[in-house]
């Protein structure tokens, strides 16, 4: 399987996609964007799909700046989700199912991991995408200290608050980024899930604690062992931060914006930072 898809199936998914960092000097998961005509400043802040506790241990004001904002931005505005049939949206074209896409040895093998280690019959996902079954696999020992995600836990919040939430993509946006997967290339990500199951564990401990530090010079040595195409790197990373960046700006100019996404999407040449920075904002450590 080339590197690129191991990149999507492996423990940086549970930053929401995949990131090439620059050098960051300041080890900071929440940065201020002011200036440049703004009447309010806002926030930009780097979450990670997850329930462990770790990464609510929140440092540098979050909660105070989240407070502060009168708007709460998010990738997904999870109310579309809730009130939309996902589980549809990912079954594959007529004709595909994962018993077909893979050989009967690969088969067998994904059929005993997901029996011994999920407790689950591969069967009932056998027309779903494999990107959905990978997903599983990757996320299967995290840790749920809390009753629900990072990410989550700030839609939760913005609506005790009554906060205005604002999704800054659509779900069709994300599922038609997927879609850019052919089957094939996901039945081999799903398979590498399988096979390399354990170093993605170690992985994913790994990525938790440069995470919880802030550190975006050791996640940025993650993603260097890995090389992505250019293409890869256009869907899921550059054209994603231009959308969520311009559709930001528009709330920006009128209201005060707490905006929460994975934290792969903050740092290098094409990311938040570096976007509102092209606009002309001051986007500063917190």
């Amino acid at each position: 399987m080339n590197s690129n898809l191991k990149q999507l199936f492996f423990p940086i998914l549970m930053l929401l996609g995949p990131a090439v960092f620059s050098q960051q000097s300041q080890k900071s998961l929440l940065w201020e964007i002011s200036g440049n005509g703004l009447k309010y400043s806002s926030f930009l802040y780097g979450t990670m799909h997850t329930a462990d506790e770790r990464v609510f241990n929140f440092k540098n004001n979050v909660i105070e700046a989240f407070n502060e904002c009168q708007t709460f931005a998010m990738e997904l505005d999870m109310g579309e989700v809730i009130h939309s049939n996902v589980m549809e949206k990912l079954v594959m074209d007529s004709g595909f199912t994962i018993q077909s896409l893979l050989s009967e040895g690969d088969y067998k093998l994904v059929s005993r991991f997901f029996k011994d280690s999920l407790n689950q019959n591969l069967a009932i996902y056998n027309k779903m995408q494999p990107l959905f079954l990978a997903g599983l696999i990757s996320q299967r020992n995290l840790r749920q200290d809390k009753n629900e995600a990072l990410d989550l836990f700030f839609y939760s919040l913005a609506k005790k608050q009554n906060k205005p939430v604002v999704g800054l993509e659509t779900m069709e946006e994300q599922i038609n980024a997927f879609r850019s997967i052919s089957y094939k290339d996901q039945a081999e990500g799903l398979v590498d899930a399988v096979k390399n199951s354990v170093q993605s564990e170690l992985e994913m401990e790994k990525m938790l604690a440069d995470y919880i530090a802030a550190d975006l010079d050791k996640l940025l040595e993650m993603t260097r062992n890995q090389e992505l195409s250019d293409d890869f790197v256009e869907i899921f990373l550059t054209k994603r931060n231009i959308n969520m960046a311009e559709r930001a700006e528009v709330i920006m100019k009128e209201k005060s914006v707490f905006i929460a996404v994975g934290a792969a999407h903050l740092a290098g040449e094409d990311g938040l930072i570096s976007q509102f920075e092209k606009k002309g904002y001051k986007v500063n450590p917190k």
